[in-house]
């Protein structure tokens, strides 16, 4: 992973349904956000870190599976100031992997929300998933 320096607030949370175990949504939520550990707020599971380093799986395997241009297009859509978010299938994050969704409604257990906060907002889109040539 090439790094940055770009201050960043990273929060990735999912609401916690009646059907599903705080354990499980963990561990979905830490295949997407290498860090610290998880917590229950407010009947959802919200994992936060201020390091841009944290974000080494999301990074990889954005690229792994060329998925760049799509992250990119869902960043730069959901980009509200300083702040953007992308969705993330729940039950593919559990199996350890990153599939990018659309709306909540496309994972049906919900969806995954990643949501990154800098004062770099461009920077850090344009690190995680940069144009690429044939955008331009």
């Amino acid at each position: 992973m090439k790094s940055i320096d770009a201050e960043v607030q990273i929060e990735v949370s999912a609401n916690l349904n009646n059907s599903e175990s705080f354990e499980k949504v963990c561990a979905a939520i830490k295949n997407v956000l290498v860090g610290s550990s998880p917590v229950n707020q407010n009947e959802s599971v919200v994992l936060k870190s201020n390091s841009i380093e944290d974000l080494s799986r999301i990074y990889d395997c954005i690229r792994s599976k060329q998925t760049i241009s799509v992250a990119r297009k869902r960043l730069l859509r959901n980009l509200d100031g300083d702040e953007t978010f992308l969705l993330l299938n729940r039950q593919a994050a559990y199996a350890a992997a990153i599939v990018i969704c659309d709306s909540d409604a496309e994972s049906p257990l919900g969806a995954i929300r990643l949501t990154l906060r800098s004062p770099d907002i461009s920077k850090i889109i344009d690190w995680l998933a940069p144009r690429l040539d044939k955008e331009r």
